[in-house]
């Protein structure tokens, strides 16, 4: 399969179809060539533009035109180390197309700091790397093309979160990222954003886990993650499930385990990958409460709230939960467009539209569970969720449509506003046994 410039002189076009290949139709057997379609389009290559009369940007000495095979992808590889040349492990990175950004392919560092790709096509593409107490880092634009063997790219250094710190304690702790078969297990309280920061904040920050700009999660490039609290999955939508999430105390949770590759048990619902996050349980007998409470300053307030009480008796385990919080957020959007009045081809206007767009989240999120154990390896209980998330919206639209002269035609000005509550009560029992000791 060939792409070609779009936009390129007729001697190009005439020297690239002389070298297209001949076939033959199977009813009449007369050649037929496979360039007709280009020439029938010649009529559209012909309008001017910007860039007619140009060859491409990669040859711009001659009109030869440079074909891209893209159906022969090639390896891509590289390696993520930090300013001492050490590599770093576990380092999320991004394929992306050069031209808007858009994700192609996400890999892991392996413990030497590299990476690869397998299968690249030939295009323009950047690199971005993510990791925990590191700034984000890019690799610039670089073209891979058509060919055989592996393209190498330079080394990526990573630069640390500049921190000032008066006094550094060094103590035993467990390491902050655990690879094992299947996931990454994240231990919570060993990462420096778990203090005063919600689970939000952590997964942002986890292993091969993106929340892109539309605040979607996806792990490795894929969309459909599944999200469970204790291995019960979190029914609810996309902003409810993030909104929660915003609410939800760092330490409220003891791992989060980032699941590459789900085990049988999870079924075929989570074939993207499955985020399962554990809430902190008391091992000990007795009880114990969390209380927290956050907020932060912008344009707008923001806060947050809540606590967890866990109660620990012999054969009972018994857990409580209640977070709540306020989010208000805000766009202000403005627009410009140019129109040519139907009819008058000399006079054009300009509709200059601003928006300003005010939304408030306010989220009530309750979980109760209670474990009893009826043996050695069995148990039983019942788990109940409540959850509650008014987001109303309210937008102000003006809309001016200028003349070229200067002199205001029309205005107009839009007022909206959309109560949306979302609302989601569970309540399940179980019933669960271990077959063997492992």
């Amino acid at each position: 399969m060939w792409s070609y410039w779009p936009a390129m002189p007729s001697s190009c076009l005439l020297g690239v179809m002389r070298n297209l290949p001949v076939h033959r139709a199977p009813e009449t057997g007369s050649p037929i060539m496979a360039a007709g379609l280009f020439a029938l389009m010649a009529g559209i290559w012909a309008i001017p533009s910007a860039q007619a009369g140009a060859c491409p940007p990669a040859a711009p000495a001659s009109c030869s035109v440079m074909p891209t095979d893209t159906t022969r992808a090639r390896p891509v590889r590289g390696s993520v180390a930090d300013k001492a040349q050490k590599g770093l492990e576990f380092s999320t990175v991004h394929l992306l197309r050069h031209s808007d950004s858009t994700h192609v392919a996400t890999v892991m560092s392996d413990e030497k700091g590299a990476f690869e790709f397998p299968a690249v096509r030939p295009g323009e593409y950047l690199v971005k790397v993510t990791q925990l107490s590191y700034t984000d880092t890019y690799l610039p634009f670089f073209r891979v093309e058509s060919g055989e063997g592996i393209l190498q790219l330079p080394p990526i250094v990573m630069g640390e979160f500049a921190l000032g710190l008066d006094e550094v304690v060094v103590v035993g702790e467990k390491q902050v990222i655990e690879r094992q078969i299947d996931r990454f297990v994240v231990n919570v309280g060993a990462m420096p954003v778990a203090a005063g920061g919600s689970v939000y904040d952590v997964l942002k920050s986890s292993p091969g886990v993106t929340v892109n700009s539309t605040e979607s999660i996806t792990m490795m490039g894929k969309t459909g993650v599944i999200v469970m609290i204790d291995d019960r999955p979190v029914k609810m939508s996309s902003d409810a499930l993030l909104n929660m999430l915003k609410n939800m105390p760092a330490e409220s949770v003891s791992p989060l385990e980032v699941i590459t590759t789900p085990p049988a048990r999870y079924e075929a619902q989570g074939d993207a990958g499955i985020i399962n996050i554990r809430t902190k349980r008391r091992k000990t007998e007795g009880w114990n409460a969390d209380l927290s409470l956050r907020g932060g300053q912008g344009r707008y307030s923001r806060y947050s709230g809540g606590g967890v009480l866990n109660v620990k008796k012999r054969m009972i385990d018994f857990n409580l939960s209640y977070f709540a919080g306020r989010v208000r957020n805000f766009q202000n959007i403005g627009q410009r467009a140019t129109f040519r009045r139907t009819g008058q081809a000399e006079v054009f206007s300009d509709v200059l539209s601003q928006t300003y767009l005010i939304n408030t989240a306010t989220s009530q999120d309750l979980k109760a569970q209670a474990d009893i154990k009826t043996g050695k390896r069995s148990a039983m209980g019942i788990a109940a969720t409540a959850f509650r998330l008014p987001n109303p919206a309210c937008s102000d639209n003006t809309s001016s449509d200028l003349l070229r002269t200067a002199q205001l035609d029309t205005t107009v000005n839009t007022l909206s506003q959309l109560n949306d509550i979302y609302r989601s009560y569970s309540l399940d029992g179980y019933y669960k046994t271990a077959l063997d000791t492992l």
